[in-house]
């Protein structure tokens, strides 16, 4: 039976859409010692100017629940470091080798997870091209182009990620010009985008799921005003703890998993203003978390009561809610009891399940 999980916050999705920028491949070669000792004219791939630690060079890609965005054709021309005299052939090849993801991953200031692209996710067409005599550029580029097992790998992670299509020099006509070792190599990061949450204040699909096979776990929590608070029906609140810069909570299944279709929140409306941002995120063993979307807080703010809903079902054992983006401002979380006021140490009222 697909079920739900009614928590005592509420969220809105943040709509996803797939941002597709060409690469800009045409930039000179940086003069290196390679170059000026060769005698040869040296084939190589244009990356070295290319900054993989700014979003501008990462192709962009999304899923929202099941349906998925394709990463666009991607041109790669191969160039040579002075003209030559004869035709000069030149193949390519996707390199998934373990060093290819190091070279790669070193130049970043910061790796959010990048792995090399698998067998089948992506392709390459026309892999030989020619330079031609006299020229210092290939009459037509190679196309990087999305494989047969694209989908299926992009969708077997219900969440986000990062994935790395490397290309190599693979030969280079004998007696005419050699292969760069400096810059033999070409990096198309991919990364894509997740969600799979809607949020609208409808009653949830399917049947709420019983509070006592549950545990809730809780960031902090101020005195007085703990995790119980989340599902006792006291009609108490949940505060979290003054200084808490990240507060979050879950419920998780004491066994096993179930499919659920969405989650129930509430919160005080006009209170809930100290996270401009929260992630739900699910887990199938308790441990490892996949974000579903991204909610904003002052929609929470204005609507009071929502539903999340899942866009897709999910298998999961347990569903987690957390500030992932605090607000600028400070907030003013009340009840009858208790009052508190910090531009960035603020309880939050978390309204019980019921």
């Amino acid at each position: 039976m697909k079920q739900s999980i009614i928590y005592t916050l509420a969220l809105i999705t943040l709509g996803l859409g797939s941002c597709q920028k060409p690469f800009e491949l045409d930039s000179p070669l940086t003069p290196s010692t390679e170059q000026s000792s060769s005698s040869s004219s040296l084939a190589y791939l244009k990356a070295a100017d290319l900054d993989y630690s700014s979003k501008r060079e990462v192709i962009s890609v999304a899923q929202h629940g099941d349906d998925l965005s394709v990463f666009g054709d991607q041109q790669v021309y191969v160039y040579l470091s002075k003209p030559t005299t004869e035709d000069v052939r030149v193949s390519l090849a996707l390199d998934r080798s373990e060093a290819a993801l190091e070279a790669f991953v070193k130049g970043l200031t910061e790796n959010p997870g990048y792995k090399i692209a698998e067998e089948g996710y992506a392709k390459l067409e026309n892999t030989e091209v020619v330079i031609p005599k006299g020229q210092l550029k290939s009459s037509k580029p190679v196309l990087v182009k999305a494989g047969a097992k694209y989908a299926e790998l992009s969708k077997a992670t219900a969440g986000s990620e990062y994935r790395l299509i490397a290309l190599r020099l693979d030969k280079v006509t004998e007696g005419v010009a050699a292969a760069s070792k400096e810059h033999a190599r070409l990096f198309l990061p991919v990364e894509k985008d997740y969600t799979n949450i809607l949020m609208d204040q409808e009653a949830p699909k399917g049947s709420k799921v019983d509070v006592n096979l549950l545990d809730y776990e809780v960031s902090s929590a101020y005195t007085g005003y703990g995790k119980e608070a989340l599902y006792d029906g006291t009609g108490d609140f949940w505060y979290a703890s003054f200084g808490d810069q990240a507060p979050w909570f879950s419920a998780t299944l004491q066994s096993g998993t179930r499919k659920f279709t969405g989650v129930r929140v509430s919160v005080l409306a006009g209170y809930f203003a100290i996270a401009r941002e929260w992630t739900i995120y699910t887990t199938t063993d308790g441990e490892t978390w996949n974000a579903q979307g991204v909610v904003q807080g002052y929609e929470i703010n204005q609507k009071g009561d929502v539903t999340i809903h899942f866009v897709s079902p999910i298998v999961a054992k347990g569903i987690k809610l957390a500030a992932t983006r605090r607000g600028q401002s400070g907030c003013a979380a009340s009840d009858a009891k208790n009052t508190a006021a910090s531009p960035m140490s603020c309880a939050l009222p978390i309204l019980p399940s019921g």
